[in-house]
């Protein structure tokens, strides 16, 4: 069985990765966003009309994400270019930056009943 998929779909796809940075899963002083959140499912998205993500449940005061701006109830769907869609997978992606790194991440903030995207620069912190 053959599997062909169309080098119009594909060329945007082989772009990015060529172009990401090769980056080293670190043991000890990776970076926090600082957040409790809850996964947002592609299920409850449809269900409660949300987008897809992480829904931040609460941020640390003084954490990475509240001093960026980042608030309880946005959506993260995107960290340093590459698409979120769990807790486990935004945890995962953060062992490859160290604290003090700034990261740009895509959230979806819910204004007037509509979720508008927005992109928030964060420096990374420490474990509080």
């Amino acid at each position: 069985m053959g599997f062909a998929i169309p080098m119009a779909k594909a060329q945007s796809i082989i772009e990015n990765l060529m172009n990401q940075e090769t980056r080293d899963k670190l043991t000890s002083d990776y970076g926090f966003l600082n957040i409790t959140g809850q996964d947002v499912s592609s299920d409850v998205a449809e269900m409660y009309s949300i987008p897809e993500g992480v829904y931040v449940s609460g941020t640390t005061d003084g954490g990475a994400a509240a001093n960026a701006g980042i608030q309880k109830g946005d959506i993260i769907t995107e960290f340093d270019g590459k698409q979120i869609g769990s807790m486990e997978e935004l945890s995962s992606t953060m062992e490859y930056y160290k604290a003090g790194t700034t990261v740009d991440v895509k959230i979806e903030r819910s204004t007037n009943g509509e979720y508008q995207e927005q992109t928030i620069s964060v420096t990374l912190g420490k474990k509080n």
